[in-house]
């Protein structure tokens, strides 16, 4: 039986700090879900068979200040990109970029491999079957991750049980 684990407050900090270069905060959040009035960016994981394993999801603000932090870009841009209720161009490459070095939080010893399989960027209404993962049918960790210098937001991983 292979045992289902979820990256810890600290793991996640680590990768943030690592990819950024600056201080990052990680603490209890609010769940990030995603419907046709509230958008989030959205990584999809699949295992070596394609059979969906976890998601991660941020809110529109997490994604623009990591986006923007990632890309060495002006806060002023991920604050306009939020008031826009979207992230798109250089923004949007960045946090996906982020998204497929973030499969390191899911992997490990003894478990199946996951690999990114599809991103969803604010405004584009994931899956079913993610839709269906992130509301709940899975273990879960859901945290605030405020990044020095730019801001913070919400950021939820769910993984299939």
């Amino acid at each position: 039986m292979t045992t289902v684990v979820l990256p810890s407050p600290k793991d996640v900090r680590d990768m943030f700090e690592g990819l950024l270069g600056r201080g990052v905060e990680v603490g209890p959040g609010e769940p990030v879900l995603v419907s046709q009035t509230t958008w989030a960016a959205v990584g999809a994981y699949v295992e070596d068979n394609l059979s969906l394993s976890a998601v991660v999801a941020a809110d529109v603000p997490l994604a623009a200040y990591a986006g923007a932090a990632l890309g060495l870009l002006p806060l002023g841009g991920a604050q306009d990109s939020i008031g826009l209720g979207t992230v798109d161009g250089a923004m949007w490459e960045n946090f996906a970029e982020l998204l497929q070095i973030g499969v390191s939080l899911l992997n490990h010893d003894g478990a199946p491999h996951v690999r990114l399989y599809e991103t969803f960027p604010p405004g584009e209404l994931p899956d079913v079957d993610v839709l269906e993962l992130m509301r709940g049918m899975g273990r879960r960790v859901d945290l605030h991750v405020a990044i020095a210098g730019y801001g913070g937001g919400s950021l939820s991983i769910v993984r299939r049980i």
